[in-house]
């Protein structure tokens, strides 16, 4: 009797634990699927979700986004480039080549009369004085470009082109200066360096605090 009454025990148990056994091993899979899921979006995230890595929108970084978000914040409709340059497009204005920096943003309006640009290039150690002499020779052609155009000359006259930690910055801004031009040419020139005055302090702002934030323990 004790003995029929071990080997139904062992029967329904051995049943039971068959039953169970494919709804344990597919709980188990589906969490193993997850976790795996999970961990490469993590990578992910972590790989293309840095400061200094590329995105799929904007401008293509996150710290060049934020630097141009904070200019556009501090000149409002008076900061009209509306067209990103891609690495060919930057290389063919400036000479600039993906090989000398780390990350960029280069932005001009997109027409043909209008010269409003901000070019920020976060360059390579090694590299930087060449994206600086490089800067400053494609500045030099377009003064010569716009040498009868006395309007697109003061923006040119006006530009700022400064080093911020491993950045430079060539800004060429100044919105409409039709009614300064209507005072001479040197009233454009003011105008347009009261602009990019404005815009290359935020930008050294923006590039400092993200400097300190990043040195924080």
């Amino acid at each position: 009797m004790k003995m029929r009454t071990l080997t139904v025990t062992l029967i329904l148990t051995l049943a039971v634990w068959i039953c169970s056994a494919p709804i344990l091993t597919g709980c188990g899979e589906e969490e193993v699927s997850d976790s795996n899921t999970n961990s490469v979006e993590n990578v992910r995230r972590d790989t293309d979700g840095g400061i200094n890595t590329r995105e799929a929108s904007g401008s293509g970084y996150i710290l060049m986004d934020i630097i141009k978000k904070s200019v556009v914040e501090v000149l409002g409709e008076n900061y009209w480039p509306d067209k990103l340059l891609t690495e060919a497009e930057l290389e063919t204005e400036t000479g600039v080549g993906a090989d000398m920096y780390e990350e960029y943003l280069a932005e001009k309006q997109n027409v043909e009369t209008d010269i409003d640009m901000m070019i920020i290039i976060k360059a390579k150690p090694e590299r930087l004085m060449e994206v600086e002499t490089l800067l400053n020779e494609y500045r030099d052609a377009l003064m010569i470009k716009y040498r009868e155009r006395p309007q697109e000359l003061g923006k040119v006259a006006a530009s700022r082109i400064e080093i911020i930690d491993d950045y430079i910055c060539f800004v060429q801004l100044g919105a409409d200066t039709t009614a300064a031009a209507q005072e001479g040419d040197e009233m454009v020139v003011a105008q347009c360096q009261s602009e990019n005055e404005r815009a290359v302090d935020m930008i050294e702002r923006t590039i400092f605090q993200a400097l300190a934030e990043t040195e924080q323990p």
